[in-house]
């Protein structure tokens, strides 16, 4: 498993340019060093601010990249936007190129090339198997995983099995332990919202909005224009700013004509808010940039993070719904 950097921002370039890479800033060919001894120095060189264990962590998992992934091996990486894994086989040998990420250019130059990504549906996985998965590592073995993964991949069903926790090193659970344990409990959250149906997500965003202080009104059932939420400061909606929502519960992205569409509805002192489960294409991003209509893009994460910001206000039907307890846990630890 690799993971495309924080929050899959590498995501889209893992994908279109079918490779996996990482960064950890080191800005040198792996290849010139012969031992992991040496990364560690080299790394504790250029990042003299990171703390041993961080360099120990980085090091193995720079070393593990470029020396212990063998072509053919298989590589995993993960689209949170869509909640699928996408599974290919290293194509060759490791590789230095700074510029294979472009809109990153220089931050991640340690990559692996990968043949003929497919496609696993998270929500067709075994349930000890997401849990093993989400795991906030940037690289580490999945071994036993593999035929559940490929198995979903080719459209059978999964089987429930007692799958072990990913071989992680010890020192990055002591640093990362609460984005570790925040990074699995984002992903069973989005297990439970990937269960509610269009209508009953639709709901829950109304409840949220709610919960933020709008007075909201729901589209009644059936073809609603394009708007299925009307939010603003008032009951009447009468006072500024009002806000149209589109909410859509689907897997894949919302592309750049869905969201056109959408800015055709807004009038010229409308607020637009656009839900997408699936997330946005990047045509859709651009396509939002460019709108001369106040237009905000909520995806699935961002869903989620307002969820918790605001779950103590939602209504008790809701919270039944998604149900949470807020748990205090450590952020920083001793070496």
């Amino acid at each position: 498993m690799v993971r495309a950097g924080r929050d899959a921002i590498l995501a889209d370039q893992f994908e279109e340019k079918e490779l996996v890479a990482v960064g950890f800033d080191l800005h040198d060919n792996l290849n010139n060093y012969d031992s992991i001894e040496a990364v560690r120095a080299a790394l504790q060189e250029q990042s003299p601010e990171a703390k041993r264990m961080q360099v120990v962590v980085w090091a193995g998992q720079l070393w593990r990249l470029a020396k212990e992934i063998e072509p053919g091996d298989y590589l995993v990486t993960y689209l949170p936007a869509s909640r699928e894994y996408l599974i290919g086989q290293a194509a060759d040998g490791y590789q230095y190129d700074p510029k294979a990420i472009d809109e990153y250019e220089g931050e991640y130059p340690h990559i692996r090339r990968v043949e003929s990504w497919r496609r696993a549906d998270r929500d067709l996985l075994s349930q000890s198997a997401r849990n093993t998965l989400g795991a906030i590592s940037t690289l580490f073995e999945i071994t036993k995983l593999l035929p559940e993964l490929l198995a979903v991949a080719e459209g059978q069903a999964a089987t429930e099995m007692d799958q072990p926790e990913p071989e992680e090193e010890e020192d990055e659970t002591a640093i990362d332990y609460y984005e570790d344990v925040k990074a699995r409990s984002d992903e069973l959250i989005g297990d439970l919202l990937a269960r509610l149906d269009g209508y009953e997500f639709e709901e829950l965003t109304a409840a949220l909005l709610r919960a933020m202080g709008y007075f909201v009104t729901q589209s009644a059932k059936g073809p609603d224009r394009g708007v299925d939420i009307l939010a603003g400061p008032d009951p009447f909606h009468l006072e500024q700013p009002r806000i149209k929502v589109q909410v859509k519960k689907r897997e894949s992205a919302a592309d750049s004509n869905m969201i056109r569409s959408f800015i055709g509805i807004l009038q010229s002192e409308d607020r637009g808010l656009f839900v997408s489960f699936g997330g946005y294409s990047k045509d859709a991003r651009i396509e939002a940039e460019r709108s001369n209509r106040p237009i905000t893009l909520l995806d699935r994460l961002e869903f989620t993070r307002l969820l918790l910001e605001h779950y103590e206000k939602l209504e008790p039907e809701y919270q039944r719904q998604i149900p949470l307890k807020p748990v205090y846990l450590p952020t920083t630890t001793t070496e």
